[in-house]
């Protein structure tokens, strides 16, 4: 107990010992209501820790996917580059017959389809690291409330 509550019980048993005994009584219910408050507040800390830890460890994940993504779109970029400046009509019409040139055109639509398909998926993984990276920053938020509300 403070001094001041000492101050205030010495000032207050001048009213008579019944009136300090309700005083403790009084502390004594609030000290039990901040102790049980604070016994909740510690399980959800732990929960929102470890929801912290999945959203640090997701966006990781997406961090590395990315990375992994954007390596892979420049080697495409080069190879594109590439096809362009060799020309892409003299590809198809190098062929040497009619079954040549289908195969060729065939192939370069498979290409042109994975690579819009690669970059749908890199743009999905880029909203789930922006998803990922927003729940992280908000159970931190969440994390420091409820080490204020336990202090």
């Amino acid at each position: 107990m403070s001094l001041f509550g000492l101050a205030l019980l010495l000032l207050s048993a001048q009213d008579g010992p019944r009136r300090v005994l309700d005083e403790l009584r009084t502390y004594d219910e609030q000290i039990a209501s901040l102790e049980e408050q604070a016994a909740s507040l510690e399980p959800r800390a732990a929960a929102v820790a470890v929801e912290r830890a999945a959203a640090a460890a997701a966006v990781a994940e997406a961090d590395a996917a990315l990375a992994e993504r954007r390596a892979e779109t420049r080697r495409r970029l080069q190879t594109f580059y590439r096809l362009k400046r060799r020309g892409f009509a003299r590809l198809l019409f190098d062929a040497e017959d009619p079954l040549d040139l289908r195969r060729r055109v065939r192939y370069l639509l498979h290409v042109l389809r994975a690579d819009e398909a690669a970059t749908r998926a890199y743009a999905e993984r880029l909203a789930a690291q922006r998803a990922a990276s927003e729940t992280r920053e908000s159970d931190a938020r969440a994390l420091a409330g409820l080490r204020t509300d336990l202090e």
